[in-house]
């Protein structure tokens, strides 16, 4: 199905629902992918690249990262224990190509910790947290998503994740794109206003195993601190809990003391943690 030199996932020379399928094969659950959804649309808009290595049991993404000049590697293979043999092989590859796409910093997602010895700096990386401390949680406080509410809703995703590497710089369509995946329920994305002001939004979704995950939570800076957060936060668990959630998940940067707190709050906890590398390309 692939050869084992460069595969082009824009190119014809391999389909990229085929690269989708492999790494999703090996994955413990669809709650949990070897490959982010950043990644994943990317891939399937055709605008990434992908490298196999010889045996077929590995896998490295190279995608655009929302950081100007930055590239983001993902590797997924049968094993954990096969990450950093798949890397050591592929590496020299994926960085040529990423200097002539003009990359002059990589960040390599290392879900495992599994490649402390393969080079670069460690960056701060992914914090995975978990609940399943699933309880009704009120969401009178707000109101499900309405196609009126798109400009606000996209408008807050730009200010509150600028220069985040996958959330960051949201076009309208980037936008579009996710509220036109088949997990997309309008129920999920619980709105808070202020009057007619928009002040924030938990949107929420619901896995294909039934793992419920808060999937962005934001608040308009001027209105931070005011508890708004909670309030969401709670919404999205009411939501995911009427939907038959058992376990809930949440990501958040493990540098952002604020979101660790409001999740701990509600009843997360820390599941994992998610390395990253940084290369930088001389």
């Amino acid at each position: 199905m692939f050869e084992r030199r460069f595969v082009t996932v824009i190119a014809v020379n391999a389909k990229p629902d085929a690269v989708l399928l492999m790494a999703a094969r090996w994955g413990i659950s669809g709650s949990d992918p070897l490959l982010s959804e950043f990644t994943r649309l990317t891939i399937s808009d055709r605008k990434a690249s992908a490298w196999v290595n010889d045996g077929g049991d590995g896998v490295v993404t190279l995608v655009s990262s929302a950081l100007a000049g930055t590239g983001l590697v993902e590797i997924a293979a049968e094993s954990p224990a096969r990450y950093p043999s798949v890397w050591a092989e592929l590496r020299p590859e994926v960085v040529t190509v990423s200097r002539q796409m003009g990359f002059s910093r990589l960040e390599i997602i290392d879900r495992h910790s599994s490649l402390a010895t393969q080079g670069g700096r460690v960056l701060d990386g992914v914090r995975r947290m978990k609940s399943t401390q699933i309880r009704t949680s009120p969401t009178g406080l707000t109101s499900p998503y309405e196609e009126s509410d798109f400009n606000e809703v996209a408008a807050i995703i730009r200010t509150v994740f600028e220069g985040h590497p996958e959330n960051g710089n949201w076009t309208p369509g980037d936008v579009r794109r996710r509220l036109a995946q088949p997990w997309f329920d309008a129920e999920g994305l619980r709105l808070q206003r202020d009057g007619s002001r928009l002040v924030g939004f938990c949107w929420c979704k619901v896995h294909p195993d039934g793992v419920g995950e808060i999937y962005l939570l934001a608040v308009r800076p001027e209105y931070a601190g005011e508890g708004h957060g909670k309030v969401l936060a709670n919404a999205g668990i009411g939501y995911l809990s009427d939907a038959g959630s058992s376990d809930l998940i949440v990501y958040t940067a493990v540098d952002n003391e604020t979101a660790l707190h409001l999740y701990s709050s509600v009843g997360f906890v820390t599941d994992r943690i998610e390395r990253r590398l940084e290369i930088l390309l001389r």
